[in-house]
């Protein structure tokens, strides 16, 4: 069985997957900011009394939390989004040096994936379509050298060819 590995296989891939879930964890906390700032400001046009000084540290502790919000997530989101990504990375990594072997004429037998990664079905079809085109790779080359040897025959055995020359 092989193990994964800890770095990115395919980091470009990868990194643009792993800007998706950032960008995600960025937008959330802006909605999130803004959400809660309106709810505040809802419920100080409610209260009259201490909504100035309200008003006033309103920003800051807004920014605050957007910040503690971005700080955890943007993280937990890339680290997340690398794990998920390996999945789908790796097999992709393993077809290209399947099909590299294959394109390269050596042997290559069944086109295995690690246990948990993503595209198992697509591992399957692509065994089956080496295993395909090796066949039928190989029922060529069978009727092309029956094919030749059955033309030395006929130009090297027969005497009334001879007789005409």
């Amino acid at each position: 069985m092989r193990t994964r590995s800890s770095k990115p296989i395919k980091p470009r891939l990868q990194l643009r997957m792993v800007a998706v879930f950032v960008a995600l964890a960025c937008v959330s906390g802006c909605f999130q900011l803004i959400l809660v700032n309106r709810s505040i400001v809802e419920l100080m046009k409610a209260q009259d009394a201490g909504a100035e000084a309200l008003t006033e540290r309103l920003p800051l502790t807004m920014t605050e939390n957007l910040l503690w919000t971005v700080a955890l997530l943007v993280p937990l989101m890339g680290y997340v989004g690398l794990i998920v990504t390996q999945r789908i990375a790796g097999p992709i990594h393993v077809f290209e040096r399947y099909i590299d072997r294959y394109l390269a004429g050596e042997p290559v037998g069944a086109c295995r994936l690690r246990k948990g990664d993503e595209l198992q079905d697509l591992a399957v079809r692509l065994t089956a379509l080496v295993e395909h085109a090796q066949r039928a790779t190989e029922a060529a080359s069978g009727a092309n050298s029956a094919e030749s040897s059955a033309v030395e025959r006929d130009s090297g055995s027969d005497p009334s060819l001879e007789r005409a020359a």
